[in-house]
């Protein structure tokens, strides 16, 4: 069963950089009084990117989704998670007029109205190909992230990203015994997603644990492990009592595990990070993390169809709708309630090929 939390308030590409994810079409096996929509209703979804865990395993939550009410729907994703990448694809859209689409914008998207410089223009691009989008009577649903306009969209479907800071701070506090200073690594890519969970782990660790110091936040020009390598190691000389780190992205993780390796300090040192794709749950297994915060990527999806459907049947949608986040560790990551999180994107192999085949 699908867990989430509504809130109520209102509130063609260029094959050479962007290729197809993926078509996944229902084959009818939906009755039209399911959803009140026509056969014919088609749904296109652009993701992040094409070769990460989290956005195939969001793939994988809206393709049985689709599959069970019989909704055509057709994946398309860049090689990387950039709004100019992305653009091209929603100009796709703009003239194949689906009935609904699925977005994950790419972070410089979601920040466009706040920041400046090239990153920025093309978020802009992105948001205004977006209004076109909607202005043609395509439905507008944005998974996983969103653009900074709440002008357009009909639905907002994410984790939760505070909560996730909270989990976070809450179950590292435990393992430092409420003693320490942590270090705080991000970069500009990580969005206003990993600014939420900052601001919230930061609060909760003073509120809960005061004993812990939380460093100012480290951000590199770029998201690069050896940007983040540089970063933790000048904190390990600064901070002789440095008792974790906290690493908002992979690159800056994987920069972490290396500088605490050079000290010797691999989990005597303890490493929190986010999201449990193959990466992540690597270093648990081996132990160079200490603590992963999940999300629920496949629920997201299946969320986004569900939303999706109702907008284009004038039936109730719901703005906003959060999703769950999770505490994984070493001792938890083989429990049932766990699995659900661990991002698994292998089913988009079989799914595209039984669901453009069956029928």
């Amino acid at each position: 069963m699908r867990r989430r939390k509504a809130i109520a308030t209102a509130a063609a590409g260029t094959a050479a950089a962007l290729a197809l994810t993926g078509a996944l079409t229902g084959c009818g096996t939906a009755d039209a009084a399911i959803t009140g929509l026509s056969a014919d209703t088609t749904i296109e979804m652009i993701t992040g990117a094409q070769s990460s865990s989290f956005y195939l395993s969001m793939e994988c939550g809206a393709a049985v989704e689709a599959r069970k009410l019989g909704i055509n729907l057709t994946v398309v994703g860049p090689q990387q998670d950039t709004a100019a990448q992305q653009l091209p694809l929603v100009q796709g859209v703009i003239v194949g007029n689906p009935d609904a689409l699925i977005i994950s914008p790419a972070a410089d998207a979601s920040q466009s109205l706040i920041t400046a410089g090239p990153s920025s223009d093309s978020g802009r691009s992105l948001t205004q190909a977006l209004y076109v989008v909607q202005e043609n009577d395509t439905k507008v649903i944005f998974a996983g992230s969103s653009v900074a306009d709440n002008n357009v969209g009909a639905s907002r479907i994410t984790s939760d990203n505070a909560d996730g800071g909270r989990i976070a701070a809450d179950n590292l506090g435990r393992m430092l015994g409420g003693k320490g200073a942590v270090a705080v690594v991000t970069a500009p890519e990580a969005g206003l997603p990993a600014t939420a969970r900052i601001a919230a782990f930061r609060a909760e660790m003073t509120a809960r644990y005061p004993g812990v110091t939380v460093l100012a936040a480290q951000s590199a020009a770029a998201d690069s492990p050896a940007s983040a390598d540089a970063a933790v190691a000048a904190d390990l000389k600064a901070h002789k009592n440095l008792a974790a780190v906290l690493a908002l992205t992979e690159a800056t993780a994987q920069g972490a595990i290396t500088a605490l390796g050079n000290a010797r300090r691999t989990g005597t040192v303890k490493l929190a990070t986010f999201d449990a794709g193959p990466f992540q749950m690597t270093g648990l297994t081996t132990g160079t993390i200490q603590l992963t915060v999940a999300q629920e990527p496949a629920v997201e999806g299946a969320d986004a169809v569900d939303q999706a459907v109702n907008a284009v049947a004038d039936k109730k949608v719901t703005p906003y709708v959060s999703t769950p986040m999770v505490a994984i560790t070493p001792q938890n990551m083989s429990d049932g309630t766990i699995k659900p999180y661990i991002y698994d994107g292998t089913c988009t192999s079989s799914l595209r090929g039984f669901m453009t085949a069956g029928g």
